[in-house]
């Protein structure tokens, strides 16, 4: 648990620059479109809304 406790200390970290949220967005916005095709589009609706709200807790309020 000591290893987890370091990264996610880190992720927290470089969520406070803008580099490491622009990461973040990066990285929910391909998640989200893998779990799209993952999906086949059936839950299109639910995970553009996990996606938004991802992007606005990271300082994007974009739709």
């Amino acid at each position: 648990m000591a290893n987890f406790s370091k990264i996610l200390k880190a992720a927290q970290h470089a969520l406070k620059t803008e580099q490491g949220r622009s990461a973040g967005r990066k990285a929910v916005d391909g998640i989200a479109q893998a779990g799209d095709r993952v999906t086949g589009g059936k839950h299109r609706d639910k995970i553009e809304k996990a996606r938004q709200a991802a992007r606005k807790h990271l300082g994007d309020e974009r739709r």
